[in-house]
């Protein structure tokens, strides 16, 4: 249209197409300048969409991994507490170690008794001020923390630490006796010597610890001994650990000959020791002692002298019967025996021994043919357990019920006391002090465990941010090699469109040749 002035075509299309370069050229500088290929939402509108949740996403897993290391930290502080605490107690096994040999004096046990004590409390001190950002951690008010170790609401990790403090470490511990009321039983005379029996009845034992069930039998010939060995054939699978001990007071009444058989077995009582000696209250039972410690490798009976005055103490650390007989012995000394009653406290856990009402053994050959007292079996486990007497109790005098063990606490531990002359004290420090470091341990593995978990979860997330990472820069950033090309090819449309819309606003002038 080179006759037409006021519409100029060519112009106005090269004046679009210059537009369009120069928004080009706009584009490809505002990407290249800010290395995005989206800036704004017209840009790519889905685009920008996906890499806004990629970028919320990234985030998330960022702080995730944070808090995993966080827990890392926590978790090592713990089990630096934790550690604190074993070295402590085996600080204090070591005493117990010392306090249970029988050369210690009365004020021996009490200095030794003074060191635990300070021990005990740095145990209790360390427990509840091991903390990380004002939380304390090993009290056992830690009992479930949540920590977030992903992006997205669910991904958390909840865990608890197990109470160190003195008062909740320690062992659990349950004490079945030969029998409920007074821990022997009489034969009568009709008996034959080696005959009796202790009076645990035949019923049935289910112990279960640790996931697991054990059941053991008893009959009439059962003893602790040969009921602790069943059970302990099990520990490693139920976890519970059983012992065996029997204890009988023997009393001599008057001066003169004491004649009796001493029998001591796993089952039935047959290895036999007779004890034949001359009593007298003015030089007191040093003499009988001896009499029966010198056959204590035949029966098992190891003899202590008691704390009144005519009294010994009989016991066995097997857990074996100790059968005291006379039948068919004519002694002077009247012979009686006693077995013990105990109390286990529902609070510390502890035994209290007391004995019980004594039955006396005639003078002449047609007395009374014996006593047998029945051993006790103690139960034990760092963790908690439960042992059911079935339908028939397997102790006399039990009930058809179940029991659950009673912890005895490392903060019980009193190594001062002495039971006959025994550091049952000491003892017990040892029992206790050893399921304490178990429950310590199992913190320690189950602290450790987190931590891995803890690590492997950090590392996870990273792996995943570095993946989102190159998907999000594949979304949104700019491809400089492409957007150069872009760029150079609108900066020469922007030159080639300038110079053609100058010659386009010139041919206009055509028209004057018209005018001439």
């Amino acid at each position: 249209m080179l006759d037409a002035i006021n519409t100029n075509i060519n112009s106005l299309s090269t004046q679009d197409n210059l537009n369009n370069s120069q928004m080009s050229l706009s584009k490809s500088i505002q990407r290249l300048s800010s290395g995005l290929r989206i800036n704004s939402a017209q840009d790519d509108p889905a685009g920008l969409a996906i890499a806004s949740r990629m970028t919320s996403q990234l985030s998330g897993l960022n702080q995730a991994e944070s808090n995993a290391n966080t827990g890392v930290a926590m978790l090592q502080t713990a089990d630096g507490g934790l550690a604190s605490a074993t070295q402590l107690l085996q600080s204090m096994r070591g005493l117990a170690v010392e306090a249970a040999n029988g050369t210690n004096s009365a004020s021996d046990l009490q200095s030794l008794q003074s060191q635990i004590t300070q021990l005990q409390a740095e145990v209790q001190q360390i427990s509840t001020t091991t903390q990380y950002n004002g939380i304390n951690l090993i009290d056992g008010s830690l009992s479930n923390l949540q920590f977030q170790v992903g992006a997205n609401a669910g991904q958390t990790i909840n865990f608890g630490i197990a109470n160190a403090q003195e008062s909740a470490i320690g062992n659990g511990a349950l004490t079945f006796q030969g029998t409920a009321a007074n821990a022997l039983s009489s034969a009568g005379t009709a008996t034959a010597a080696g005959s009796e029996k202790s009076t645990m009845t035949a019923g049935t034992l289910t112990i279960q610890g640790n996931g697991q069930t054990q059941t053991v039998s008893t009959t009439l010939a059962s003893t602790a001994q040969s009921v602790t060995t069943a059970i302990n054939a099990s520990s490693a699978t139920t976890g519970v650990v059983a012992s065996a001990s029997s204890q009988a007071l023997l009393t001599l009444g008057g001066s003169g000959v004491v004649d009796f058989n001493l029998i001591g077995s796993a089952s039935a009582n047959t290895t036999t020791a007779n004890i034949n000696v001359t009593y007298s209250s003015g030089t007191g039972v040093g003499n009988v002692v001896e009499a029966i410690n010198a056959n204590s490798g035949t029966t098992g009976i190891t003899a202590t002298a008691g704390t009144t005055a005519g009294t010994i103490v009989l016991g066995n650390t097997t857990g074996a019967n100790i059968d005291v007989e006379t039948a068919g012995k004519t002694t002077a000394g009247q012979i009686s025996v006693s077995g013990y009653s105990y109390t286990q406290s529902a609070t510390t856990g502890l035994l209290t021994q007391t004995a019980n009402t004594a039955t006396a053994l005639g003078t002449a050959a047609s007395a009374t043919a014996g006593v047998v007292v029945g051993g006790n079996v103690t139960f034990s486990d760092a963790n908690s357990y439960t042992v059911s007497t079935g339908t028939a109790a397997a102790w006399a005098g039990t009930v058809s019920t179940t029991y659950g063990d009673v912890l005895q606490s490392v903060g019980s531990i009193n190594v001062t006391t002495l039971t006959n002359g025994i550091p049952t004290g000491a003892n017990n420090a040892l029992s206790i002090i050893d399921g304490a470091i178990a429950n310590i341990n199992a913190s320690r593995a189950s602290v450790g465990a987190l931590q891995n978990r803890f690590q492997a979860s950090a590392s996870n997330l990273q792996t995943a941010a570095l993946n989102l990472t190159s998907s999000l820069s594949t979304e949104q950033d700019t491809s400089f090699a492409s957007e150069t090309t872009n760029l150079s090819r609108a900066q020469i449309l922007q030159q080639a469109g300038t110079a053609m819309l100058a010659q386009a606003n010139s041919l206009p002038q055509g028209v004057l040749a018209l005018l001439r």
